[in-house]
């Protein structure tokens, strides 16, 4: 019967030994490519966007079956960024050179300047060789790298532009995490309307509580020759390949 195949057929089982995570990565991608009718079961959830990265660059037939965390997507990471610069400018700190750094190194900023790549490598290289001690307009009118307003969420801004400035984030392959996000955000600036003061700390810390917990489910197309999933989307699924990407102490037993 096809959907027992725990049962009735023989099983083949290869462990591959890899200490290098990008390598396990590229592994599992190549056996994706090679099988049909099959799971890949992400033990640890850093693994899914390198993988979900891989599968798309090798043109694998995949779908997500599993509900991710927005506190680890890259676009979370990226609004934090800008929360942390603001919440520094209304203390008065300087926003630092790594903090830069990571901002423009963010794989979503990247994919937002894809036209530019070659402007942000000089701009990340110029920091690399220069102490800078202010990021001011015109340290970036040398490089075209103001997509989404690097320039602007650099400057002080008032809470209300803020969170304008924010809410016109533009969309991309997380489109599932913007959605989400801009519609937290707006919750923000809803209670913000109605009691016409909320310092940036108090925005941090909302913005933090409200998304912590927060988990975005995939749409799922079970007719995809790869499923992409967790220990918990697996059960009482049948499949004829099963691939585990981070069987190591600590993903499995957890």
């Amino acid at each position: 019967a096809p959907f027992d195949l725990l049962k009735t057929k023989p099983k083949t089982v290869n462990i591959f030994e890899i200490n290098n995570e990008s390598e396990q990565i590229k592994t599992v991608t190549q056996i994706a490519k090679n099988n049909k009718n099959q799971v890949i079961v992400v033990l640890n959830e850093d693994h899914f966007y390198p993988l979900r990265s891989n599968l798309l660059g090798a043109q694998v037939n995949f779908n997500i079956s599993m509900g991710l965390a927005i506190k680890n997507s890259k676009l979370y990471e990226l609004v934090s960024l800008i929360i942390e610069f603001q919440t520094k400018l209304h203390s008065n700190k300087k926003i630092s050179k790594k903090e830069i750094e990571w901002f423009i190194g963010n794989p979503i900023y990247l994919q937002l300047n894809k036209e530019h790549i070659s402007d942000i490598i000089s701009f990340g290289k110029y920091l690399s060789k220069n102490s800078i001690e202010n990021f001011n307009k015109n340290l970036f009118s040398k490089f075209k790298i103001d997509a989404i307003k690097l320039q602007s969420f650099t400057e002080k801004l008032s809470i209300k532009d803020f969170l304008n400035e924010i809410d016109g984030f533009p969309e991309f392959i997380e489109k599932p995490f913007v959605n989400e996000i801009q519609s937290q955000i707006k919750r923000i600036g809803e209670f913000f309307q109605q009691r016409n003061y909320l310092s940036i700390l108090n925005l941090k810390f909302m913005f933090e509580e409200l998304v912590k917990n927060e988990k975005i489910p995939f749409e799922s197309n079970m007719n995809a020759n790869t499923q992409v999933m967790s220990m918990l989307e697996t059960r009482c699924l049948d499949f004829e390949t099963i691939t585990f990407v981070g069987f190591n102490e600590g993903n499995l037993p957890s």
